[in-house]
């Protein structure tokens, strides 16, 4: 399941940076950042009904107060089908209802204060592959903005360590490679679209 994920998001990566014929790019941002969780998705054009998106996303909550973390970083690829044509071949991203494959890896480490006992609480940290199908729908404002909301159905796989939530064996482990393996929902995300000008990048020769 690794080498897949891995190969899907290598393939969602490729085809980001492989400047094809089509024109057509937005860059697009959760509103989640407005409470300190940075996040940047990209999203490409290689036909009028097909495009690769990727994603990166961070929340790097830190409570020093009981030693209590919530940190979580995500990395993820999507190959996406329009059902409806863009407009024009090359210039704008198709919009509407849409279906895709998407492969995310992402790392955690997450401890919280559990019913206001330090003896009782715990941080677990590790990493988690997943991999299944996507369903969206684009709202187009204008030419230039959008809402993108998206919804990933597929299996997870979870590996973590569980420590004492602070203390001096706060690094020592309790328990080492925890596993867990979840089918279901495993991501959703509303987005604020920036359609970019096909011809920002063009450089005027004289």
């Amino acid at each position: 399941m690794k080498k897949v994920i891995k190969y899907l998001v290598s393939a969602c990566l490729l085809m980001a940076f492989a400047a094809p014929a089509v024109k057509a790019q937005s860059v697009k941002m959760s509103p989640i950042i407005l409470v300190g969780a940075p996040n940047l998705q990209y999203e490409q054009a290689f036909s009028r009904r097909i495009t690769a998106n990727i994603d990166a996303f961070w929340l790097p909550w830190l409570f020093k107060k009981n030693e209590e973390v919530f940190r979580v970083f995500e990395l993820a690829g999507e190959v996406r089908y329009y059902i409806k044509e863009s407009d024009r071949t090359d210039m704008s991203m198709p919009s509407g209802f849409y279906a895709g494959v998407y492969a995310m890896w992402g790392q955690f480490n997450i401890g919280l204060l559990k019913d206001n006992d330090m003896e009782k609480s715990t941080r677990d940290s590790g990493w988690a592959l997943s991999a299944g199908v996507s369903v969206g729908y684009k709202i187009p404002i204008n030419a230039r903005w959008a809402i993108d909301a998206n919804l990933g159905l597929g299996i997870a796989h979870m590996q973590w360590n569980k420590y004492k939530l602070g203390g001096f064996y706060a690094s020592w482990p309790l328990e080492k490679k925890k596993t867990r393996l979840w089918v279901g929902p495993t991501r959703f995300n509303i987005s604020v679209v920036y359609n970019i000008p096909p011809d920002i990048f063009r450089w005027k020769h004289k």
